[in-house]
């Protein structure tokens, strides 16, 4: 929904950059968390599934690029 007013050639774009955006997402998430050095044991811990759950996303994005916009937004309430 957020970039639904994309052209073919934009959409292509973002499409070409989803295989990017899951390790973008987990470093900034890295980068947030290891200059406090407070929990990089359990940012240590967790990696794997932050890992997992920043490729779903991307996944998710992925998809949103490949088939648009749809009609989601008018099932929820």
């Amino acid at each position: 929904m957020r970039l639904r007013h994309l052209n073919g050639l934009e959409r292509a774009a973002y499409l070409a950059g989803t295989p990017v955006l899951p390790f973008l997402l987990f470093a900034r998430t890295v980068r947030t968390v290891l200059p406090k050095r407070r929990f990089n044991g359990k940012l240590a811990m967790a990696a794997p599934i932050i890992f997992l759950a920043v490729m779903s996303w991307s996944i998710g994005e992925l998809i949103g690029y490949l088939c648009g916009t749809g009609t989601s937004c008018c099932h929820v309430r």
